[in-house]
């Protein structure tokens, strides 16, 4: 019976590649090592890379979206390296442990699947400015974040935190802090859902929704 576990040596062909190791794969060519990724966008890619992994028995060109989430929470136990951490809806990213068999395993595997090893190999991409990986790293320590993550509420208070604003915050600043944060992550899914539930959660103490004055939609 086939481990789960990545390979660390050996010859490889695709159907030798593991489901966890396809979806760490795939993870890591949509750059998880640097933001988290939506299961659906997992899917697609693990979809192109290995078509028939994940689909369905009499519909083949379908994706089995609830086979590509069992594939990441297996690739998230130890006996499968752990090399992916996450949940369904807070995105998925690869662990340190999940980088480093990347940078290892990651041209072999892509080369048994048929696909030409490239830069797409490397789970470190085009590098983040500063103050993007800055404001990346702060959001998923709030409070608000781990509450969102988890399906818990989120208070008012909680999502001006987000945006850095309070009480005190004018108008036309809370505009412009909630929109750039907004425009700052718009390329980003799951930050993106997290951003505009937080504004819509802030919204709930005031007399107009921020989201309707100049906000990108």
């Amino acid at each position: 019976m086939e481990s789960d576990r990545p390979q660390r040596s050996g010859r490889r062909s695709s159907a030798s590649v593991s489901k966890p190791e396809l979806v760490t794969i795939a993870l890591s060519e949509l750059g998880g090592a640097q933001r988290p990724v939506d299961t659906e966008e997992i899917a697609v890619k693990a979809h192109e890379l290995a078509p028939t992994a994940f689909s369905w028995r009499l519909f083949p060109e379908l994706i089995n979206l609830e086979l590509v989430r069992v594939a990441l929470v297996d690739a998230s136990r130890p006996k499968s390296g752990s090399t992916v951490r996450g949940k369904g809806r807070g995105g998925w990213m690869l662990t340190d442990g999940g980088v480093a068999w990347i940078l290892e395993h990651g041209s072999r595997v892509l080369g048994a699947l048929g696909q030409s090893p490239s830069l797409g190999t490397s789970p470190v991409k085009q590098p983040e400015t500063q103050h993007h990986e800055r404001e990346r790293i702060r959001l998923m320590r709030t409070a608000a974040w781990r509450k969102w993550v988890d399906g818990l509420s989120v208070s008012a208070m909680e999502a001006a935190q987000v945006f850095r604003v309070d009480q005190y915050t004018t108008t036309n600043n809370k505009l412009a802090k909630t929109r750039t944060l907004i425009q700052l992550f718009s390329h980003d899914s799951v930050i993106d859902s997290f951003l505009r539930e937080m504004l819509q959660a802030m919204a709930t103490t005031e007399h107009t929704n921020p989201s309707s004055e100049g906000v990108p939609q």
